[in-house]
């Protein structure tokens, strides 16, 4: 609950600013899909770090995210997830 709050308080604060974020708690799954990344070993065992495979997921999802954005308009990438403006 406090990683959702804030979440949004960033997504919120990038939108007023016209500032992109990155919302990889959305991309993941939001509230308790840590536990769903757990069960599949993408954390590791102190069960705050992602695991090796769960950081190489997360650097793909991101540049997936960023080269869509960047084939894109402005106005496309804007509205599009996971970049947030």
């Amino acid at each position: 609950a406090k990683v959702g709050h804030f979440r949004n308080l960033l997504l919120d604060y990038g939108r007023r600013h016209s500032i992109p974020v990155y919302d990889f708690y959305g991309v993941a799954g939001g509230d308790n899909s840590s536990v769903r990344w757990i069960d599949a070993g993408l954390f590791s065992r102190d069960r705050i770090h992602l695991s090796w495979t769960g950081y190489s997921l997360m650097g793909r999802l991101m540049s997936d995210a960023l080269i869509e954005c960047l084939d894109a308009t402005v106005d496309t990438c804007i509205t599009n997830r996971p970049i947030s403006r």
